[in-house]
């Protein structure tokens, strides 16, 4: 893997300490490009590479066999490397079940109003603040600070 490539996911993880702590440190999310089941993904030369896939191998080597990356947080946009295994698809599938990882809160939709309010932040609230009142990740409200979310 190319170390501009791994600099990229890098550059893209943020902190969230609203996350459990586990093996000693919080997720680091990954506020890039997402799948549609909510992993951290990235392009090279046309091939998408899941970025926990890419950071574990940056640090661990490449993955024997037919071993998947596990999320021991159950965090599937951590890119934290001390918060990732490898498993079986079946020790996989049972650590999801075993860790209710399948029961997921629903996906938040802000409305055009509360993305203008966040973006605005006339009352000066602090980023924690208004990931706890409108529910979303630190990664949603950077977005919006950046105008990289439009508002309306």
């Amino acid at each position: 893997m190319k170390k501009n490539t791994i600099n990229t996911i890098h550059g893209n993880l943020v902190e969230n300490t609203d996350t459990p702590i586990v093996n000693g440190s919080h997720c680091h999310e990954y506020c890039g490009c997402l799948t549609k089941n909510g992993y951290g993904q990235i392009s090279l030369k046309g091939t998408t590479v899941q970025i926990h896939r890419a950071l574990y191998i940056e640090k661990h080597g490449e993955i024997q066999g037919k071993l998947e990356v596990n999320h021991i947080c159950n965090n599937r946009k951590c890119g934290n490397v001390d918060h990732l295994n490898l498993l079986s698809h079946r020790d996989n599938v049972i650590h999801s079940f075993q860790t209710n990882k399948h029961n997921r809160k629903k996906k938040v939709v802000l409305t055009k109003a509360q993305i203008k309010h966040i973006y605005h932040n006339e009352r000066h609230e602090s980023r924690e603040f208004l990931m706890k009142k409108y529910n979303v990740s630190s990664c949603t409200i950077r977005r919006i600070f950046n105008g990289s979310r439009k508002v309306g």
